[in-house]
């Protein structure tokens, strides 16, 4: 019955060694289908790339850590908290 928001803090793209690309993208926007079925909420926040908009319902890009971080962080969370935990 918790209220559980997964957050992932990348550059929004998924790879590895000799992986990456549209299947990793897919790769991923299946693992996160998977934790939204058990009850998580998923958000993203992108560090100086949007890669997370094209892979979250929620996200957030990030460019200038210092000036955006906490604010962008904060919208972000409070967005989730008012669409999905709020009755």
């Amino acid at each position: 019955d918790d209220n559980i928001i997964f957050i992932s803090t990348s550059d929004g793209y998924p790879a590895g060694d000799n992986y990456g690309g549209l299947s990793a993208i897919n790769d991923l926007k299946r693992i996160l289908e998977k934790c939204r079925r058990d009850g998580f909420v998923t958000a993203g926040i992108g560090l100086k790339h949007g890669g997370v908009e094209e892979i979250y319902s929620y996200h957030t890009v990030v460019e200038d850590m210092e000036v955006e971080l906490i604010p962008k962080v904060s919208t972000l969370i409070n967005r989730v908290v008012k669409m999905e935990f709020q009755s």
